[in-house]
Protein backbone atom coordinates (compact mmCIF):
# COMPACT_ATOMS: atom_id res chain seq x y z
CA UNK A 1 0.00 0.00 0.00
CA UNK A 2 1.15 3.58 -0.71
CA UNK A 3 -0.23 6.92 0.40
CA UNK A 4 -0.66 9.28 -2.56
CA UNK A 5 -1.50 12.96 -2.10
CA UNK A 6 -1.30 16.37 -3.75
CA UNK A 7 -0.59 17.86 -0.31
CA UNK A 8 3.04 17.94 0.83
CA UNK A 9 1.86 18.73 4.36
CA UNK A 10 -0.29 15.60 4.56
CA UNK A 11 2.58 13.44 3.32
CA UNK A 12 4.82 14.95 5.97
CA UNK A 13 2.25 14.03 8.62
CA UNK A 14 1.92 10.48 7.30
CA UNK A 15 5.71 10.08 7.29
CA UNK A 16 5.86 11.29 10.91
CA UNK A 17 3.12 8.87 12.02
CA UNK A 18 4.19 5.85 9.93
CA UNK A 19 7.80 6.19 8.72
CA UNK A 20 7.85 2.84 6.90
CA UNK A 21 4.74 3.55 4.81
CA UNK A 22 5.69 4.58 1.25
CA UNK A 23 4.45 8.00 0.16
CA UNK A 24 3.96 9.45 -3.32
CA UNK A 25 3.69 13.17 -4.05
CA UNK A 26 1.22 13.79 -6.89
CA UNK A 27 2.07 16.82 -9.02
CA UNK A 28 -0.17 18.44 -11.56
CA UNK A 29 2.65 20.76 -12.54
CA UNK A 30 6.14 21.39 -11.20
CA UNK A 31 6.24 24.50 -9.06
CA UNK A 32 9.30 26.79 -9.23
CA UNK A 33 10.47 25.67 -5.77
CA UNK A 34 10.64 22.04 -6.95
CA UNK A 35 12.37 22.62 -10.29
CA UNK A 36 15.78 21.88 -8.82
CA UNK A 37 14.77 18.21 -8.39
CA UNK A 38 14.05 18.23 -4.65
CA UNK A 39 10.80 16.84 -3.27
CA UNK A 40 8.85 18.17 -0.30
CA UNK A 41 9.81 16.70 3.07
CA UNK A 42 7.89 13.50 3.71
CA UNK A 43 7.37 12.49 0.09
CA UNK A 44 9.15 9.38 -1.06
CA UNK A 45 8.67 9.65 -4.81
CA UNK A 46 6.97 11.97 -7.32
CA UNK A 47 4.15 11.03 -9.69
CA UNK A 48 1.91 12.69 -12.26
CA UNK A 49 -1.81 12.99 -11.41
CA UNK A 50 -3.74 9.72 -11.67
CA UNK A 51 -5.86 10.95 -14.57
CA UNK A 52 -2.82 11.51 -16.77
CA UNK A 53 -1.79 7.87 -16.33
CA UNK A 54 -4.95 6.49 -17.90
CA UNK A 55 -4.34 4.54 -21.07
CA UNK A 56 -6.51 5.44 -23.99
CA UNK A 57 -7.14 2.42 -26.23
CA UNK A 58 -6.32 2.93 -29.90
CA UNK A 59 -9.18 3.53 -32.31
CA UNK A 60 -9.27 1.50 -35.49
CA UNK A 61 -11.00 2.58 -38.64
CA UNK A 62 -12.67 -0.06 -40.76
Amino acid sequence: MRVMSFSARSLHRVRAAAPTLPTVYLMQFVTPRLRDGRLPVGSGSPAPPCGSCAITPPTWSA
